[in-house]
């Protein structure tokens, strides 16, 4: 039998150890073991190590010096820094796909925006369906900033933005859900593809700062448990007129 490419299977424990923290299958503060998570991922100590690390560079997870890894923490505090960061980030990010992107990214846009929108309903019946809009959502924001031309940009943003997609996990699984079938999504794609700049940045700036107060209510996780409770809004949320909008955080 040959060999596995030793890089091969890091980045796959990567991946599936990031996607797993999003989905908050580990709580916020859960203490990670190798033990379980060498069974779980059915790999060695060494790639299981590099990946945690990698995960630490990114905030998903904390070490603790000589004790080990923990999935990180949850809080109001941390919720307000990875919104503004995010907006930051993802503001000059579109701005500099809008000036400089080509007929490609346009394409990627376009096709991203597609999926996105097959994959949206009123409100997802199973978690493979929440899933699936979760991963084209990712896509077309992704899609949106790709064209900025820098890739130390790229990273930062993709970092923020997965922090962000951990915090609405956590806010759905607490039953905090709405989504309406003509979305701020559709308004970006369309001032996107005119290269209507100043449009863009200012729905970008709502649709993100709108959902952020929606999905900011306080957090509170119990790793030992498993208990999620995410109180609600209430009246400080501001409803808006009409319909809906879908939580873009």
């Amino acid at each position: 039998m040959l060999p596995r490419n030793t890089s091969t299977i890091e980045a796959q424990v990567f991946e599936r150890l990031r996607d797993d923290l999003k989905s908050n299958r580990f709580l916020p503060g859960q203490r990670l073991k190798f033990d379980e998570m060498r069974m779980k991922y059915e790999v060695g100590v060494s790639p299981l190590r590099e990946a945690l690390f990698r995960l630490t560079e990114l905030g998903l997870v904390t070490q603790e010096g000589q004790k080990g890894f923990r999935a990180a923490e949850a809080s109001n505090e941390d919720l307000t820094h990875i919104i503004a960061n995010r907006l930051f980030l993802e503001k000059r990010a579109v701005e500099a796909s809008l000036n400089v992107g080509d007929e490609r990214w346009e394409n990627a846009v376009v096709a991203a925006f597609h999926q996105l929108n097959k994959a949206t309903r009123a409100r997802p019946e199973t978690e493979e369906e929440y899933f699936a809009w979760e991963r084209h959502h990712a896509g077309f924001h992704y899609a949106l900033v790709a064209g900025c031309g820098s890739t130390w940009l790229l990273r930062a943003w993709r970092s923020v933005f997965d922090q962000a997609e951990r915090y609405r996990r956590l806010a759905v699984q607490a039953g905090h859900w709405k989504v309406s079938q003509k979305s701020d999504h559709a308004l970006l794609l369309e001032s996107a593809l005119a290269r209507d700049v100043p449009t863009t940045l200012e729905l970008l700036g709502s649709h993100i700062g709108w959902s952020a107060e929606y999905f900011h209510p306080p957090v509170n996780v119990t790793a030992e448990t498993g208990d999620v409770a995410v109180e609600s809004p209430r009246s400080k949320v501001r409803k808006p007129r009409g319909k809906a909008r879908e939580p873009g955080v």
